[in-house]
């Protein structure tokens, strides 16, 4: 018989809006009566000066249609500047339409979500699902949200113009986003800014398990995690803790060799870690799950973190 530790975890986890119409009074309001007078988001790219790079991109990328249909979503239009610069890092590119039609869909659909966002309601720190690529589960790349100093996606792109339309809203931004896999997540992400650094101190020991292109599944602790952690242990900082006991601590939240997905995880199953160290699953919470299923790994962002228990010694049978 042989005795394994296992580690019980509980998984828990003002813009302007610019009305779409050309009348001259721009504050019509948004109503049945004056609904007819709005224009697609697919129809303001194509009579805005400021998009029209955009507008070549929709119709190479065949996803024109899309943004005429009567879907209620919310489009973050990349303007003129963001595709130059785009264009300008990429030397086998000169102009928009070299790019891969499939490519270039997979990146305009990064930038669609589906229903009417309102930018004043944006929360800091959340995750906005895009349409792009859904998973076996219904999982799909997620884009990042910063409202603090100011309001970005993905940390890099800014808000410009805001405009209601016909079938939700158009929300023009200076950058072109691409998908974000797990390692690239975390690094814009400023809410894992106490785990990233937990990492540093490690060289790149534990950050090739993250950029590897081998399934994993990381248990992402927040900043708010590690700082009860440290109370707990009367420490001030991170440096304060343990080299062995951090690294453990690291290693203790990454699954290797599985990317467990939304509604994947059993009852009492035991999920054994990089670390060699289990975890039994009594309750699975996936209402914070984030993945990108364009790339093989999977985050899930708990509130605590995971570590090894003694009270936890079972016979393995």
């Amino acid at each position: 018989m042989n005795k394994i530790k296992k580690s019980i975890g509980l998984i828990g986890l003002i813009m302007v809006l610019v009305a779409c119409s050309q009348e001259e009074d721009s504050n019509i309001p948004y109503t049945a009566s004056t609904k007819l007078k709005l224009k697609s988001i697919g129809q303001t790219i194509d009579t805005s000066k400021t998009l029209d790079s955009l507008a070549i991109a929709i119709k190479h990328a065949n996803l024109y249609n899309t943004l005429i249909s009567n879907n209620s979503i919310t489009f973050f239009a990349s303007n003129n500047v963001a595709f130059q610069n785009y264009i300008a890092k990429d030397s086998s590119i000169e102009k928009i339409t070299d790019i891969s039609k499939d490519k270039l869909r997979n990146i305009l659909l990064y930038h669609l979500v589906n229903g009417v966002i309102n930018p004043s309601e944006l929360i800091d720190e959340d995750y906005l699902i895009s349409i792009n690529s859904k998973g076996a589960n219904n999982e799909a790349t997620v884009v990042e949200v910063d409202i603090s100093p100011e309001l970005k996606l993905n940390n890099i792109a800014s808000f410009n113009d805001v405009s209601t339309c016909l079938n939700g809203t158009l929300i023009q931004i200076d950058q072109l986003l691409s998908p974000l896999n797990s390692a690239s997540l975390l690094e814009v992400d400023n809410q894992f800014q106490d785990f990233n650094a937990a990492i540093d101190f490690f060289g790149d020991t534990i950050k090739s398990l993250l950029k590897t292109d081998t399934n994993y599944t990381l248990f992402c602790p927040t900043n708010q995690a590690f700082q009860s952690y440290l109370n707990t242990n009367a420490w001030t900082d991170l440096s304060m803790v343990p080299r062995n006991d951090l690294k453990s601590l690291i290693l203790n939240h990454m699954i290797p060799k599985r990317n467990i997905r939304n509604g994947q995880f059993l009852t009492n199953e035991y999920l054994e870690t990089e670390n060699n160290t289990y975890y039994k699953v009594y309750v699975s919470n996936t209402n914070n799950l984030i993945t990108n299923s364009l790339f093989p790994d999977t985050i899930q962002i708990i509130a605590c973190l995971l570590y090894t228990s003694d009270a936890a010694d079972e016979e393995d049978s």
